[in-house]
């Protein structure tokens, strides 16, 4: 077992200790767990590895990194999120990059397969909307090219 594979998988608590201000307990987490102990040194491993900046993306695509944004989030688990996407570009997204907000909300009532079980997704009808509305936003305009421009946009 290397120690990659043991920092992706621990989920133990450490103790953090400063000689100035005392100690905390942290939960190591996972590499994918933003904020955890095992993220930042995974995030500290790739960048040592690469010249390029690290990026936090999933896709090539900002239609799709919007989509999986607004699929997941605050109270949603990073699977559920995940899967919720994979469906919609698997079922709807490639044929389709302006889906209406009822085929959206089609694919998201139905159960999606998390690991070995099945689970449901929260909010279907809310994010079929915002996500409907978001998608025809992009594509009907053009982003702007000054970088803090087009993040506000």
């Amino acid at each position: 077992m290397t120690l990659a594979h043991e920092v992706a998988t621990d989920t133990r608590t450490v103790t953090l200790a400063t000689g100035r201000w005392g100690s905390r307990d942290v939960r190591w987490g996972h590499t994918w767990e933003h904020g955890t102990a095992a993220y930042w040194l995974e995030a500290t491993r790739r960048s040592a590895r690469s010249d390029e900046p690290l990026r936090h993306q999933l896709t090539e695509s900002l239609y799709d990194e919007v989509a999986l944004c607004m699929l997941g989030g605050f109270g949603m688990p990073y699977e559920l999120g995940l899967a919720a996407f994979e469906a919609l570009r698997d079922n709807l997204l490639q044929d389709n990059p302006t889906p209406s907000a009822s085929a959206i909300e089609e694919i998201l009532i139905r159960p999606l397969t998390v690991g070995q079980s099945k689970r449901r997704y929260r909010f279907p009808y809310q994010r079929a909307q915002r996500l409907s509305a978001a998608l025809r936003h992009l594509h009907s305009t053009d982003a702007p090219t000054d970088p803090p421009d087009n993040r506000d946009w």
